[in-house]
This record gives structure tokens, C-alpha cells and sequence, in this order.
């Protein structure tokens, strides 16, 4: 596995390394926008 360009050391190379970094991120987004609406709606009530 290349680390030249330092991204091989945590991302595997091909398009499996792109749908987990996707998946990841959109995980991480979608349980930031949980919270903040969680924390919306019990302020309101």
C-alpha cells in the first residue's frame, strides 16, 4: 500500500475506501443533525 501521498495509511485505495469514508461521514453528519434537533425541539417544549 502506497503512504506517499498519506492518505493509503487510513484510506484503502479503490472504491471501497471512498464508500466508507461516504458512510462515515454521513454517519457523523446525520448524529450531529440528530442532536441539534433534539436539542431544537426540547427547547421549544
Amino acid at each position: 500500500m502506497e503512504l506517499a501521498d498519506g492518505r493509503g495509511a487510513w484510506i484503502p485505495e479503490g472504491t471501497a475506501g471512498v464508500v466508507v469514508v461516504l458512510l462515515i461521514f454521513a454517519f457523523v453528519l446525520g448524529m450531529f443533525a440528530w442532536g441539534i434537533w433534539k436539542t431544537y425541539v426540547r427547547g421549544r417544549r
